[in-house]
């Protein structure tokens, strides 16, 4: 497999697609584009369909965006795969707020048709699915679960779209067509001569320190109460600090992990209210038992993941990264340590600061998801 990628910080959507995208070879199989919103998404999936009218062309609105080596704001970073030996598909899907279990069905097998599968046969080793989805609207958690059951045994992995920490309305695009609440769905099907592989990294442990969550409304993501107690005062006990000096700053280190399946997925703190209150990224339900996170260092923990999980060195790396991340590395002035464990990981590295990241149809904060394809077996 070959990639081609380029980057861009002109304002004009169309002058910034052909910059970004300057020198590519013939047609690629697909486009990934990530785009601030310092550029009218509609107007960079129009100009990217006209670019490459026989490749499937699909990216959104972020909160940053990785490229050629760097992580930058305000920019727009664009990749080509070509010969990856996948046979690719995506679809739109508008209206996320009213997504239906017989929409997502029928999206799904749409898709699977148009791959060349169906449910009567196996599916084969290693298809994947993509998800791209607005990030202002809190609906990750109800189609996230009914995307991935549509799909059954095939993974989903992906990343809410950004607004450049606006959190006001991002956008997602597919073949020329752009919407806000939307969502774009990829199936990827490999060929004998792809190799595919998933990744899910945080830099968060699950501590001894158990939580039970005694009161929550999941719809708006509010905790009203901790083991009967305000849920402000009970973390604050929690992290051993008084009520008065619990700060959003500090929560951002010390999210929540719940445990499924053996494995933790972390549920971050997005505000907390005057009223004890607090108001987290993802769904948190009443009845949850959730652990204090334990905080490791990003990129020591991030090379040992990759080393981990990846030990062929794949040609392309498909990175979906919570903002949470990417403020913590900038205050830390973490960003080239992560850029070189990134940068060290595959031979092309593309993706987006997200608000928020989906791993086997589980909604998630302050973690790395991505997808790798090609390397040595």
């Amino acid at each position: 497999m070959r990639t081609a990628q380029g980057m861009s910080t002109s304002s004009d959507s169309a002058a910034a697609v052909e910059e970004a995208t300057q020198g590519w070879p013939s047609q690629p199989d697909v486009v990934f584009a990530f785009t601030s919103t310092h550029r009218s998404p509609a107007a960079v999936a129009e100009a990217l369909s006209r670019r490459f009218p026989h490749a499937l062309s699909v990216g959104c609105t972020t909160a940053g965006e990785f490229g050629l080596g760097r992580h930058a704001t305000g920019s727009l970073v664009a990749t080509g795969l070509f010969d990856s030996d996948v046979r690719w598909g995506a679809s739109l899907l508008p209206d996320i707020d009213r997504l239906t279990a017989d929409v997502a069905i029928g999206r799904v097998e749409a898709l699977l048709a148009a791959c060349g599968l169906s449910r009567t046969a196996p599916i084969p080793e290693g298809t994947f699915a993509i998800l791209l989805i607005d990030g202002t609207r809190g609906a990750e958690e109800g189609v996230t679960s009914l995307l991935a059951d549509a799909l059954e045994e095939i993974p989903l992995i992906g990343g809410s779209a950004g607004d450049d920490m606006r959190f006001t309305e991002a956008s997602v695009f597919v073949n020329g067509r752009s919407a806000p609440n939307a969502a774009a769905l990829v199936i990827g099907v490999p060929g004998p001569r792809a190799r595919v592989g998933l990744l899910k990294h945080q830099h968060f442990g699950a501590s001894d320190t158990l939580l039970a969550i005694t009161d929550a409304d999941p719809d708006l993501r509010l905790v009203r109460s901790i083991d009967g107690y305000p849920a402000a005062e009970a973390y604050a006990r929690a992290l051993g600090v008084p009520r008065a000096e619990l700060t959003e700053k500090l929560a951002a280190l010390n999210p929540v992990a719940l445990t499924l399946n053996g494995t933790s997925y972390v549920r971050s703190v997005r505000e907390i209210h005057p009223d004890g209150s607090m108001a987290f990224y993802c769904a948190v339900e009443t009845g949850m038992v959730v652990a204090l996170a334990s905080h490791r260092d990003m990129p020591e923990s991030l090379a040992a993941g990759l080393a981990d999980e990846h030990r062929r060195h794949p040609d392309f790396l498909l990175a979906f990264n919570c903002i949470l991340r990417s403020v913590e590395a900038a205050e830390h002035q973490l960003d080239d340590r992560l850029l070189e464990v990134l940068a060290s990981s595959a031979t092309t590295v593309a993706g987006f600061d997200t608000y928020g990241e989906q791993f086997m149809g589980v909604h998630i904060n302050q973690t790395l998801v991505a997808l790798t394809l090609g390397g040595e077996p």
